[in-house]
């Protein structure tokens, strides 16, 4: 007996697939099945994990965008000393830091991690207009402002603790914007990283200062069918699996 599709649901044709060529990889789309978009199927469960779908976005992003040619471009990683905070604590700083970030003009995607002692830190490519050395400390003292912001957490501030002043903010400049493009999407949507993902903290990744960002357009748009498609994903996966 054939089983009746739902009538909501909406099936596009199977030709309509196709590879975009960027100057840094490829981006393949495929008709979806299911719900027209904007159309949702009802309330959303609460983000776990860092999934497959969340982190091929990240990628498609970054394929997609670069910082403004005048940007100097740096790879930050922001800790938080002391002590452990709790995740509502965690998100706040967070967010302090972001609302600065985007008050003098800078644009950044972002990726949080767990730390063995279970807190949470943050991974950005992150760039703002100026010299390479001024942007450093520009980045460098946004996540010491943010860490005072917080006032005092169990009866200290967080920029009191011995090593907060050194180690909280590792900036490093990036001559190359492309290729720290390049060496974020490497590392961190990889599944080499899984054991550093938390677990039910909300997203996973983000951006700042969004309207900043220039649109890379593809060099090259080639329409494929299905079968040509299946045949390019799984190459690509190929390349992608470790041996």
């Amino acid at each position: 007996m054939k089983s009746k599709r739902s009538k909501s649901t909406v099936v596009a044709p199977r030709e309509k697939c196709k590879i975009a060529l960027y100057t840094d990889g490829i981006r393949l789309t495929a008709p979806c099945v299911g719900n027209p978009k904007g159309k949702g199927g009802g309330k959303r469960s609460a983000i776990g994990g860092w999934s497959k779908a969340s982190r091929r976005r990240m990628r498609e992003f970054m394929l997609s965008n670069k910082m403004p040619g005048d940007f100097a471009v740096c790879a930050c990683t922001y800790t938080i000393p002391g002590h452990n905070l709790p995740l509502h604590e965690t998100k706040r700083l967070w967010n302090i830091f972001q609302t600065y970030a985007r008050r003098i003009g800078v644009c950044a995607v972002w990726r949080v991690e767990i730390q063995k002692r279970g807190q949470l830190h943050w991974h950005a490519i992150a760039g703002a207009e100026g010299e390479s050395k001024e942007v450093v400390i520009l980045l460098t003292d946004l996540w010491h402002r943010s860490l005072r912001a917080m006032g005092d957490i169990n009866g200290d501030n967080l920029m009191n603790w011995k090593g907060a002043q050194e180690h909280s903010a590792d900036v490093q400049p990036y001559e190359n914007g492309s290729a720290a493009w390049k060496r974020y999407l490497h590392d961190h949507t990889t599944k080499s990283k899984q054991e550093q993902v938390p677990e039910d903290i909300g997203r996973h990744w983000g951006k700042i200062g969004k309207k900043l960002f220039a649109e890379v357009k593809p060099e090259e748009s080639i329409k494929i069918d299905w079968k040509v498609y299946c045949k390019v994903l799984r190459a690509y996966n190929r390349l992608c699996t470790p041996y």
